[in-house]
C-alpha cells in the first residue's frame, strides 16, 4: 500500500480503515499545517465510562451535558516522524453508535485532574513519547463505539475498539489519628 501522506522511509503507515483492538498500535499521519506532516504511533490503552457524579465534582454541569455520557480514553503517543509535533492536538475522536465523530473536550482554564487531556507537550520531537487522556461526551441516545483517528480526504478512519471499563475510583487515603 502506498502511504497517504509523505513520511520518512522507515515509517509504514497503518492502512486506512484499519480496525484495531485496544492496546494495539497504529502508525498514522496528518498535515496540521500545509507545509508539515506529523507521523505518530498511537496506542489506545483503554476507554473508561464514567459519570458526572463520579468524575466531575465541583464542575458546572449544564442541562445539555446531563443527558450525555462521559468517557475517558487513555492513549500513548510516540513521534515517529521528523517534525516536532509540540503543542498540537492529536485528531482523535470518539466514533459514536450514531455514526458521528465527536471531538474531545478541551480544558483551557483549569486542569481536569481525573483525565488531564490536551495537546502534546510543547516540545515533542522525533522519538519522544507521552501519555494522554482524552474526555469525550457521547450525545444522548448514543454511546462510544470506538476511538478514531480521522484520516485525510475520503479515507476511512483508523479505529480502536474493545471492552469499555467502568472508571476506577482512587482509594481514599486513610487519615492517621494523632494522639
Amino acid at each position: 500500500m502506498e502511504d497517504y501522506l509523505p513520511v520518512p522511509d522507515a515509517v509504514e503507515l497503518t492502512a486506512p480503515g484499519a480496525q484495531l483492538g485496544l492496546t494495539e498500535t497504529a502508525t498514522v499521519a496528518w498535515r496540521p499545517r500545509q507545509d508539515e506532516v506529523v507521523a505518530l504511533d498511537i496506542t489506545v490503552d483503554r476507554v473508561d465510562r464514567t459519570s458526572f457524579e463520579e468524575s466531575f465534582g465541583g464542575w458546572v454541569i449544564t442541562k445539555q451535558m446531563r443527558d450525555q455520557t462521559p468517557y475517558f480514553a487513555r492513549v500513548t503517543v510516540r513521534n515517529v516522524g521528523d517534525t516536532d509535533a509540540g503543542g498540537l492536538a492529536v485528531p482523535l475522536y470518539s466514533l459514536e453508535s450514531s455514526g458521528v465523530l465527536v471531538e474531545p473536550l478541551g480544558f483551557q482554564q483549569k486542569k481536569f485532574r481525573p483525565c488531564p487531556g490536551g495537546p502534546l507537550p510543547e516540545r515533542f520531537p522525533a522519538g519522544r513519547s507521552t501519555d494522554l487522556c482524552l474526555v469525550y461526551l457521547s450525545p444522548e441516545g448514543s454511546e462510544l463505539e470506538a476511538v478514531a483517528f480521522d484520516l485525510v480526504g475520503d479515507l476511512e478512519p483508523v479505529t480502536w475498539s474493545g471492552t469499555i471499563t467502568e472508571i476506577e475510583q482512587p482509594e481514599k487515603r486513610k487519615k492517621k489519628r494523632r494522639r
